[in-house]
């Protein structure tokens, strides 16, 4: 059996187990206030072909805050995000020898400051605009179905990720950045956006630069 093949069939049998805990909220709803809670977690194994057989674990655990400050601070049309994302485990890219990557929620081992920004509507909520930290792979180019796959490939698309710096604005590493929302009926919306072009501030790809989410640098 050739390299490729065993690859190929190592990749199929290994997703084998994932957990998900239920996220919840807490707290504030009456303020406009909403905490909440998510952790994720899986177990995959390579059986056979790739760089090595074995076992890896993957965590992700997100948490933060969503606030609509026009009930809770009267500015109205006007909702804040601020969130944060600790990955940790060891996974089996480093086994399999990917390149779009097994598992959708491995990533550098670390707390980081995440998806987090301000927002303001205008003209009866069909126009908005958003800037902070901001994930592309949220809403560009991107199917809502498709967070039911383990996989990478089914989430921000090759053709972006593999043409851009350590994979553009996207999980796990957001960028500064501002988004246009305009939706003219409901049918139509159009989606502008314009991202920090090195999440990572590392051409080379090194993760320990941003690896709290705070290191900012445009240029």
């Amino acid at each position: 059996m050739s390299h490729t093949r065993s690859l190929l069939s190592a990749i199929i049998a290994m997703s084998w187990t994932g957990i998900q805990a239920g996220e919840f909220t807490t707290w504030g709803n009456d303020k406009g206030i909403d905490i909440f809670l998510d952790y994720s977690a899986e177990v995959i194994s390579n059986v056979s072909g790739g760089e090595r057989t074995g076992t890896g674990y993957n965590g992700l655990s997100s948490f933060g805050l969503d606030a609509d400050l026009g009930q809770a601070l009267g500015w109205e049309g006007t909702t804040l995000r601020v969130s944060g994302l600790d990955l940790h485990g060891s996974g089996i890219r480093s086994r399999v020898g990917d390149i779009m990557g097994v598992s959708n929620i491995e990533g550098y081992g670390s707390a980081r400051l995440y998806d987090s920004w301000l927002e303001k509507s205008f003209e009866a909520k069909s126009l908005s605009l958003r800037t902070g930290l901001l994930l592309a792979d949220d809403e560009f180019a991107t199917l809502d179905s498709a967070g039911l796959f383990f996989n990478e490939t089914f989430g921000w698309p090759e053709f972006i990720s593999m043409n851009t710096f350590n994979g553009g604005p996207s999980f796990y590493v957001p960028a500064l950045g501002g988004r246009l929302h305009w939706e003219p009926s409901e049918a139509i919306y159009v989606l502008l956006g314009l991202f920090d072009g090195d999440s990572f501030d590392s051409p080379d790809g090194d993760d320990t630069v941003n690896r709290h989410g705070l290191h900012w640098e445009l240029g």
